[in-house]
């Protein structure tokens, strides 16, 4: 199953280039509902696998699948699913160092990666602006993920607010094949 994440090249501010060495978080990893709990503010009811316009949410157990080539981008492949449909199929790419970026910084054990996703509207009417933070941290399990969306601004252009929904969930590691 296919399902994927972006952050696509566009304005921003300026962001340090990826770096030439980085740990390799390639594998395939299973989730399951019970794996996520909530980092801050409102649940998910699932992963939420980030995407160039936020997020998108597997909430059926499945494998998920992380391809990295390089430290300047990694790619999900999973299924994702709205709260009663059947489900679709996403797959793109984050790009980590691309104009939407506010901040890239890598460990020895993953990356914690901010931006600003683009071609969202603000989900309350007024002011708003929208970060997304994705941090992947390789664990002797597997991977520890995180993904927070918080959108801050002015509710009809007078009353200030901030709303945050996220999810912190550990993905084991599956070896061998997984088709």
């Amino acid at each position: 199953w296919v399902f994927g994440v972006g952050c696509a090249q566009g304005g921003g501010q300026p962001t340090t280039p990826a770096p030439t060495s980085c740990p390799n978080l390639s594998g395939s990893y299973r989730f399951t509902a019970e794996s996520c709990h909530v980092w801050e503010g409102d649940p998910f009811e699932g992963l939420p696998l980030a995407a160039m316009g936020g997020y998108h949410v597997a909430r059926d157990p499945q494998v998920i699948r992380i391809e990295q080539t390089d430290c300047s981008a990694v790619r999900f492949t999973a299924r994702a699913r709205l709260m009663h449909d059947d489900g679709y199929d996403v797959d793109e790419t984050v790009s980590l160092a691309g104009g939407q970026t506010r901040r890239l910084e890598w460990s020895s054990d993953g990356f914690l990666l901010e931006y600003r996703p683009h071609d969202a509207g603000p989900r309350f009417p007024g002011a708003g602006r929208q970060t997304a933070t994705l941090e992947l941290r390789s664990t002797s399990e597997g991977i520890r993920y995180r993904y927070r969306f918080v959108e801050r601004g002015l509710a009809l252009l007078l009353i200030p607010f901030r709303d945050v929904s996220s999810a912190e969930c550990s993905l084991s590691r599956v070896e061998g094949p997984t088709d």
